[in-house]
């Protein structure tokens, strides 16, 4: 055989392998490219609506030791991501003035979410951050303090969403932006129970309910929102598969793009993927994610399924055991699993109960688990580098996110953009001062890139940059 028909096969072998991983892994959400299975686990709190900032009567309650515990005890059991909720039913955040609108969040608010994010990155964790949770729509005011719940007219009331948006909400995705083990926005925990359903014979309501249209609106503005402000992923913790499917028995796809941009007419309202929660009271009706009967392609959905919660124990599923559940997410090919929960706050599962399952599951897939790990081996953009032309020279600056934990950074260049060769090692600034700079000698088109080693180990590379 010729050497150029050989090239030619060889290259045509190549593409159809490529275009058979890509389809195969279809199912799976990608982040920075890579298809990753998660293998996850719901905090979902420490103190309820109260382990970021600081509530009105209460104080501050974060515990900066229990989520080191949390995320030491993920990375040995294969856990990859966390479900992690946020402001809830807004008792301790975001603030609110007297009329309800959204006017900031305190002076501990985002110190205790930076804290959050560093522990988890030192781990390799992502965590996955959940804004909202239908308790807004509930009323927790006597018990704790007047800003629990009844915040269903921040939904109802699109102006008092753009109050949120711009006060809270885009500001804090732009400062996470970079963060490398922020997986994706979570928009709100089981909206559904918050919607006017009537004549649904899952009667669970919240306190307060708004109609379909209102709740589809707060949740493409957000999303909206996001996406023109950052590159991460956003999506919903939608209650079941009846609300996410057109195929019947589901009840429609309330959380298709079509349908978000219908009640707000924005290109960027869109989720990245779904996301249904499982509890064995659905099995009976077929929105049941670990029949095998029904597998993910069954549903016709658009776009990779994340299963958010299930239960670990038999309280609330007498069907499957643990280890069945994972397994057969994983046969009907969603994008993953994650159990309730770490702490065991309503009987419905205990870390204790479900840890082992989660690191056999780990051990057996860990290339889909973990094809990379948070923070560690993946790119990261988080370093703020940058590279400007200047006479003769080509001026390099970045800026590192935690510059007390790195040890060095490492300058590399490359003619091609491929082959990267080492230039220059920098050592960490004494005074953690987080601001660098290295010149080189102008020669014509070159690219660079930074890579970085921290105390604890981690290596990182920035983003690539070229002078010409």
């Amino acid at each position: 055989m010729k050497r150029k028909n050989l090239v030619l096969i060889i290259f045509l072998l190549c593409i159809a392998l490529q275009s058979f991983s890509q389809n195969n892994n279809k199912h799976l959400i990608h982040y920075e490219g890579k298809p990753i299975f998660i293998n996850g686990i719901n905090v979902a709190w420490n103190n309820f609506g109260g382990d970021v900032g600081i509530h009105k009567e209460w104080g501050a309650q974060y515990d900066s030791a229990w989520f080191e515990k949390l995320f030491k005890g993920c990375e040995a059991y294969g856990v990859n991501c966390v479900r992690l909720w946020i402001h809830i039913d807004g008792r301790a955040n975001p603030e609110f003035d007297k009329n309800g609108y959204v006017t900031g969040v305190d002076a501990e608010y985002y110190n205790n979410l930076d804290d959050i994010f560093r522990k988890a990155k030192n781990h390799g964790i992502f965590i996955m951050p959940v804004l909202w949770s239908f308790d807004m729509c509930k009323d927790f005011t006597k018990e704790a303090g007047p800003t629990a719940g009844k915040h269903h007219d921040l939904i109802s009331d699109s102006l008092k969403t753009v109050s949120y948006v711009d006060k809270v909400l885009v500001p804090m995705v732009k400062r996470y932006e970079n963060q490398c083990n922020l997986f994706a926005w979570e928009v709100c925990n089981e909206p559904e129970w918050a919607i006017d359903r009537p004549g649904d014979k899952w009667d669970y309501k919240s306190d307060f309910t708004v109609s379909l249209r209102n709740m589809q609106r707060f949740h493409a503005m957000i999303a909206a929102a996001i996406h023109k402000n950052s590159k991460k992923m956003v999506t919903t913790g939608s209650a079941a598969l009846r609300w996410s499917s057109d195929v019947p028995p589901a009840l429609g796809n309330i959380w298709s793009d079509a349908a978000l941009q219908k009640a707000y007419n924005d290109k960027d309202a869109y989720f990245d993927f779904y996301q249904i929660h499982y509890y064995d009271y659905m099995h009976n009706d077929h929105f049941d994610p670990f029949d095998l009967n029904y597998p993910f392609e069954y549903w016709k959905l658009d776009k990779p399924c994340l299963i958010g919660e299930q239960p670990a124990n038999d309280w609330r599923d007498t069907l499957y055991k643990n280890d069945v559940k994972v397994e057969n997410a994983y046969k009907n090919k969603y994008a993953g699993h994650m159990f309730w929960s770490y702490n065991g706050y309503d009987k419905l599962g205990h870390w204790d109960e479900f840890k082992d399952e989660c690191k056999d599951f780990c051990d057996l897939h860990r290339a889909e688990v973990f094809p990379f790990t948070a923070c560690k081996t993946m790119t990261g953009s988080f370093l703020n580098f940058k590279v400007e032309k200047g006479k003769g020279k080509n001026k390099l600056s970045w800026k590192s996110d935690e510059p007390e934990l790195v040890m060095y950074y490492e300058v590399e260049k490359s003619t091609d953009g491929v082959n990267f060769k080492w230039e220059r090692r920098i050592l960490k600034n004494e005074n953690n001062d987080p601001n660098y700079f290295y010149n080189d000698k102008a020669e014509g088109k070159v690219f660079y890139r930074i890579k970085y080693r921290t105390a604890g180990g981690f290596e990182g590379v920035s983003e690539i940059f070229v002078a010409e």
